[in-house]
């Protein structure tokens, strides 16, 4: 019986890209289940201490600062999804 050695390298390609693919999907889920643990946290922050909106006065600074932290997380969790979209 003969090997096919072509078919061999294509089959072990195939398990090291499945591999690495998993690593990287698996990779991208620890950080985004990270980053969602820090933003709920600053979300709830911001509630606690933000909650009691008064419209007649402008954000304080330290609620500007909080709102973009908080946009940026999200941004990061969004570029984490289109990232494990383009792998899978």
């Amino acid at each position: 019986m003969e090997i096919n050695v072509e078919h061999l390298k294509a089959v072990v390609r195939n398990v090291v890209s499945d591999s690495i693919k998993e690593d990287k999907l698996k990779k991208i889920d620890d950080k985004k289940e990270m980053l969602k643990q820090k933003v709920n946290k600053l979300v709830a922050f911001k509630k606690q201490n933000y909650g009691k909106m008064d419209i007649s006065s402008p954000m304080s600074k330290e609620e500007k600062d909080l709102d973009k932290e908080i946009a940026g997380i999200y941004s990061e969790i969004n570029q984490l999804i289109i990232e494990k979209r383009n792998i899978g």
